[in-house]
């Protein structure tokens, strides 16, 4: 048991180092851009419609660290998933430099805030940078945020010598958390011309069309600024600068880490080539369930042929399946009919699987055979409660003498005080079951979309309509909508309604813990909540955040409504966490 406990432990390790690795790879790249020469790529732009050239025009002469990407049209098919990552990268780059510009256009600009250094650390590859500010500037930043750090204020485009200030230093950087309240942790990438991480980078960078590394380098003005602002920082403590709040990058950087997952995804060879693989195939034809005969009843009833059709691709297993409709064809119907015939059908007959035989006989032979006497000592070890010692796994844990616990229902321990150190485990009553052939675990499934609008629609539509069970019967099944901007409309089943009356049932223990100990147990709440639902509803972005990454069983099929409207790897988000099937609906001829 520790020694699964370990290897877990070290596929943790080993699944953070990868997605800390690609992190740092988007940063980089980010972090070096000069802020400057992206406002004016994009002013270019905007007067020029000829792409490429329009942007090589208003490029900053003097650096070279203005955003150089070069982009390609998405092929059909990929010869590899390294060509498929390599493909999608600038793309992504690229829509980092949008999201920049447009925080530049928006009406409501986010003003500069001033800032003193509190603290500087140096780590192999980024700089971490404390600022303090005032309490409500504080409020304006969140983690991920983009931000611009400068000498001087760059609110007003006239002031001509600021703005030059600025220019000679000034870096991007990545709210990476708080320190205090109003003391926040800034993430820089200020490399040295010399280091060997400043070489590594410049290899990295994009080839030009003859294969020869092109001014992708940093100029000697991009290491002139990475060096006024590191010895600015440290200069003096205390400092003057100046903060600007640019754009959040979660969104860009999930999908970033999500296209350097996709080589691992089951379905990725079926990406790639845009078919699905002989192998698929082949196990999709054995591995069909079967819908029990109330369900079916029910669906042949309320559904027309090319909706039931669909509903095979479930029963079948496929592992990526395409639902394609107009609107006004039903497909939200279909998904709500999806959703019970993938909670409630199961394995056909046909779908168990092949048992080998003559290996399993050959497996046998070769093992170790134990006497009756030797089996006896091995199952009394395995399991010495059987002979009469208590199981430590049954016993209460270890509490403090005279301590009184303000019970609740369910077996927790009642208000009266516990003076023993360890209270002794109650017989057991309840005896173990194994389950029947024809018992089926609880499915788990994920529902998202692009927008939180169509995501509303969808959740809307299960709290109104209900599932079909088994029987043919209609029910509510456990269902959250987690992320931000819920509608009213579906507010009983947010995340945050579902947190508050939990805590509301608390009741007095609730109100007394302190601020940070609160925190703490609503964050447990929310993944207990999601733990428990069986239908998970998020956009495909939120589908990203931390607290999908920590539950303890991952989803078993993911649907993706409005699926043509969403750029491919933001689709790519929630397949992340391991789940056989996924259902795209949507209809590809609809404009965005």
């Amino acid at each position: 048991r520790e020694d699964t406990v370990r290897r877990g432990g070290r596929r943790e390790d080993l699944l953070m180092n990868h997605v800390e690795s690609h992190l740092s790879s988007l940063q980089r790249r980010v972090l070096a851009w000069d802020y400057f020469a992206i406002r004016g790529a994009g002013e270019g732009e905007r007067e020029d419609d000829d792409g490429d050239a329009a942007t090589a025009a208003t490029r900053d002469a003097t650096s070279s660290t203005a955003h150089h990407v070069r982009c390609v049209d998405v092929p059909l098919t990929f010869t590899s998933a390294r060509e498929y990552v390599e493909t999608y990268e600038p793309l992504l780059l690229e829509e980092a430099a949008a999201i920049v510009r447009r925080g530049e256009d928006d009406e409501k600009e986010r003003r500069s805030r001033v800032c003193g250094v509190v603290d500087v650390s140096r780590g192999e590859e980024f700089h971490s940078a404390k600022f303090a500010l005032v309490d409500t500037d504080a409020s304006e930043f969140h983690d991920n945020d983009l931000v611009l750090l400068s000498r001087a204020c760059v609110d007003d485009s006239n002031d001509e010598a600021a703005y030059e200030k600025a220019r000679e230093a000034h870096a991007l950087g990545v709210v990476e958390g708080r320190d205090a309240k109003n003391v926040l942790i800034v993430r820089l990438h200020l490399p040295d011309a010399s280091s060997a991480e400043a070489r590594r980078d410049s290899a990295k960078r994009s080839k030009s069309d003859d294969g020869n590394a092109k001014s992708g380098k940093h100029s000697e003005h991009d290491y002139k600024r990475f060096r006024t602002v590191r010895n600015a920082l440290t200069a003096v403590k205390g400092q003057r600068w100046h903060l600007k709040n640019l754009a959040n990058l979660s969104t860009v950087t999930r999908e970033w880490l999500a296209i350097h997952a996709f080589p691992a995804l089951p379905y990725a060879s079926t990406i790639l080539k845009a078919k699905p693989t002989e192998a698929v195939e082949a196990a999709t034809s054995k591995n069909a369930w079967t819908m029990p005969d109330g369900l079916k009843r029910e669906i042949e009833h309320a559904y027309n042929d090319s909706q039931v059709k669909a509903l095979g691709a479930a029963l079948n297993r496929d592992p990526l399946v395409l639902i394609q409709g107009p609107p006004g064809t039903g497909k939200t119907r279909t998904i709500l009919s999806l959703l019970s015939v993938l909670l409630h059908s199961t394995p056909s007959s046909g779908s168990r699987t092949h048992v080998d035989f003559e290996s399993y006989a050959r497996m046998r032979a070769a093992s170790t055979h134990l006497t009756l006497e030797e089996k006896k000592t091995e199952w009394a070890r395995a399991s010495p409660w059987l002979a009469g010692v208590s199981n430590p796994r049954d016993a209460p844990p270890l509490v403090a003498q005279n301590k009184t616990f303000h019970g609740t229902h369910g077996g927790r321990p009642s208000s009266e005080s516990i003076t023993s150190a360890r209270v002794p485990a109650a017989p057991q009553t309840q005896q173990a079951h194994l389950l029947g052939s024809d018992a089926y675990k609880r499915l788990k499934i994920l529902v998202c979309a692009p927008s939180n609008s169509a995501l509303d629609e969808i959740v809307l539509r299960i709290i109104q309509n209900g599932l079909i069970d088994g029987s043919g019967s209609t029910y509510s099944p456990t269902i959250v909508r987690v992320g931000v901007s819920v509608h009213h409309s579906v507010q009983s089943v947010s995340m945050e309604e579902l947190v508050a009356q939990r805590v509301g049932e608390m009741g007095a223990h609730g109100d007394a813990v302190r601020k940070f100990e609160a925190a703490i147990e609503r964050d447990r709440l929310k993944q207990a909540i999601l733990e428990e639902a069986t239908v998970v509803c998020s956009t495909l972005s939120f589908s990203g955040s931390g607290m999908f990454a920590r539950m303890s069983k991952p989803f078993d099929a993911v649907i993706i409504d409005e699926a043509a409207q969403a750029v491919e790897p933001s689709t790519l988000v929630p397949l992340c966490y391991g789940a056989k099937q996924v259902f795209l609906v949507g209809d590809p001829q609809k404009q965005r």
